[in-house]
């Protein structure tokens, strides 16, 4: 995880391909041998950039009415699920 100059937040995945498939013409490689035959098992890295609001979570408190209004009633459809018992 690195931050950038405008307070973003990045962070890199080493990725490792497992499977490649074409919808065009229907190949399918399903193991790493055969993606490395192909020429396509390098690892690549994946790049997400997030606000430090998002990556932390984080609620304005200006908005914490309706952010908790809005969990409460997602608790409340939780807690139905378990009235029937």
């Amino acid at each position: 995880m690195t931050h950038e100059e405008n307070g973003d937040i990045v962070v890199r995945q080493a990725v490792s391909p497992t499977e490649f498939s074409c919808s065009a013409c229907g190949l399918k490689l399903a193991t790493y041998a055969q993606l490395e035959t192909a020429g396509l098992g390098d690892s690549y890295t994946r790049k997400t950039t997030y606000s430090a609001v998002e990556y932390y979570g984080l609620i304005d408190p200006d908005d914490f009415d309706s952010y908790l209004a809005e969990y409460l009633a997602s608790q409340a459809g939780d807690l139905r699920e378990y009235d029937n018992e």
